[in-house]
C-alpha cells in the first residue's frame, strides 16, 4: 500500500470519529435544551395551578372550575369538595397543565385546605387586644373593637406552632417594606425593633403574623393581619379585611 492510500484512509478514520462527536454534541445539546424546556414548563404548570386555585376561593365554593392563561395550551381545573370529617372545611385540588406542540403534556397539582367563614367569626376590620394608633389618612374598611377577645387557635383552626410550620414566607427582623408578603407570612420581630411598611407601592394579602410591633405608614394589604404587640397605621395605607392581635 502506498502513502496516498494510508494517507486517505486516515483522513477517512478522522473524519469518521469528528462526524461521531459532532453528532454526540448535538445529541447532548438537544436533549439538555429539552430538559430545560421541560422544567420552564414544569414551573409555568405549577403557576398554573396556582392561578386555579385563586380562581376556585375567588368562586369559592363552585366547582369544578376550568380556565387558562395566555392561551388554550396554559389551562388549569380545580374541584373543590368538602371534607367529610369537618363540615366548614374543604379540599380545592388544582391542576396546571402546558401541552407543548408535538410534544407530551405537562402537568402540576396543587391541593390546599380551607375553611369556610364562619358567621359572626371575624365581624371587625380591626380587633386588638393591644394597643391601636390610626392617624392621618389611614383608610380601614370595617368596623374598630379595641375590646375583642379571642385565642389565635380560635381564630384559625390551628396552633401558632402548626401556623408557623406551614408558612409560605418567613422572616426574622427584616429590612423595611419586605416582600414577598402572600399566602401565610411570619415575620418575627425582636423587642425594641419594629417591621416598618411606608412605601405607598407597596402590597401584601392573605394572612400576616407579626410577632412584635408594626408600623404602616404606606402600602395596600388585603387579608388577615395577627400581631402581639403594637400595631400603627397612619396616612396613605390601605387595609381591607381583618387585623388580629
Amino acid at each position: 500500500m502506498n502513502k496516498r492510500g494510508v494517507v486517505l484512509i486516515v483522513s477517512y478514520m478522522v473524519i469518521a470519529v469528528l462526524i461521531i462527536l459532532g453528532i454526540s454534541l448535538i445529541a447532548r445539546s438537544v436533549s439538555e435544551s429539552n430538559i430545560a424546556q421541560r422544567h420552564f414548563n414544569s414551573s409555568k404548570a405549577f403557576w398554573l395551578a396556582e392561578a386555579g386555585i385563586a380562581a376556585a376561593i375567588e368562586d369559592f365554593p363552585n366547582s369544578p372550575l376550568n380556565g387558562f392563561l395566555d392561551d388554550a395550551n396554559h389551562t388549569y381545573t380545580t374541584q373543590t369538595q368538602p371534607i367529610v370529617a369537618s363540615p366548614d372545611r374543604y379540599s380545592i385540588v388544582s391542576i396546571g397543565s402546558v401541552t407543548r406542540p408535538s410534544a407530551d403534556t405537562i402537568t402540576r397539582t396543587v391541593q390546599v385546605i380551607v375553611q369556610e367563614p364562619q358567621p359572626g367569626s371575624i365581624q371587625d376590620a380591626i380587633a386588638a387586644t393591644g394597643d391601636i394608633i390610626v392617624g392621618g389618612a389611614a383608610k380601614i374598611n370595617g368596623p374598630v373593637n379595641p375590646n375583642a377577645v379571642f385565642t389565635f387557635e380560635e381564630k384559625f383552626g390551628l396552633t401558632e406552632a402548626q401556623m408557623r410550620a406551614q408558612t409560605d414566607h418567613y422572616y426574622q427582623d427584616p429590612n423595611n417594606n419586605v416582600l414577598p408578603v402572600d399566602g401565610i407570612t411570619w415575620i418575627d420581630i425582636t423587642p425594641g425593633n419594629e417591621l416598618v411598611i411606608s412605601d405607598v407601592n407597596w402590597d401584601g394579602f392573605d394572612i400576616l403574623i407579626v410577632n412584635g410591633d408594626l408600623k404602616m405608614t404606606g402600602g395596600d394589604f388585603s387579608g388577615i393581619i395577627w400581631l402581639t404587640n403594637v400595631l400603627i397605621m397612619s396616612p396613605s395605607l390601605k387595609h381591607h379585611t381583618s387585623v388580629l392581635g
